[in-house]
């Protein structure tokens, strides 16, 4: 959890070089996640100059093993395969994400146009509109979400360091102990008003929404580091439910 974490922080850091050994770690902990392959695959690809052929394509193909639908892992298969001219396989999967993909997608223009691109390249020629389209699918409920202030225990400041990374992230009550949801900001920040919510989710097939109930932790981070160490400082919640209004206090010192 800790490995993915930090190579999603690389990555919002536009630091894809820095990130890439921390996938590879992370997706051999967790070998069945298609999210976490398929941003370990664009993460690669970046590294080697926006090149999907080799591993990122084969990362990609194995996120759509575990998920035919998955939006990235689509756009990367797909954008492998129309690169090396197999534009048949191309237009397969993006068809299959313009039928996924709701109606107001920021996407949804960019893959038809490539389709568009693809069937002309390909000779093959694209299918009629329906003349009794389906109706597109409701959107999903908003998402609940879980939202509140974090602060510092007096007794703390003399320890803070302004520049040191906060974690402020949802665990499950119960079972597994990586994060359902995370977002970070640094100390100075604090007092800090968090939202976390399926939009922060660490992994997508793990929402916030699900869950029954949950622990939020605040953590300050000695080295920036997502992993738990000595000397951190740290505060909890009590379990809780999605949509409740929580304040975390950052209130011990990690032995």
């Amino acid at each position: 959890t800790g490995w993915a974490l930090l190579a999603r922080t690389y990555v919002e850091l536009k630091r894809h070089a820095d990130a890439v050994p921390f996938y590879e770690k992370a997706v051999k902990a967790i070998p069945n996640d298609p999210q976490l392959l398929a941003d370990y695959a664009d993460a690669l690809a970046v590294v080697n100059g926006y090149n999907l052929a080799g591993k990122p394509e084969e990362l990609a193909n194995q996120a759509l093993k575990l998920d035919p639908h998955h939006t990235k892992a689509l756009l990367l298969a797909a954008s492998a395969a129309f690169n090396r001219k197999d534009y048949k396989e191309a237009i397969v999967l993006w068809e299959r994400l313009q039928q996924d993909l709701p109606a107001d997608s920021d996407i949804l223009p960019v893959v038809k146009a490539s389709l568009s691109e693809a069937y002309a390249l390909s000779g093959i020629k694209p299918p009629l509109p329906s003349a009794n389209p389906v109706p597109s699918a409701q959107k999903e409920a908003p998402a609940t979400g879980i939202s509140g202030t974090v602060t510092i225990a007096p007794a703390l400041f003399s320890k803070l360091d302004p520049a040191a990374t906060v974690f402020v992230f949802a665990r499950a009550a119960q079972g597994s102990p990586m994060p359902i949801a995370v977002i970070k900001t640094t100390a100075k920040d604090l007092p800090y008003s968090y939202q976390l919510d399926d939009s922060t989710a660490l992994m997508p097939g793990n929402k916030l929404s699900q869950a029954s109930e949950v622990v939020l932790v605040a953590r300050i981070s000695k080295s920036g580091d997502a992993k738990l160490q000595a000397g951190d400082l740290q505060g909890k919640s009590a379990t809780v439910k999605p949509g409740d209004k929580v304040d975390i206090e950052i209130n011990e010192v990690v032995q």
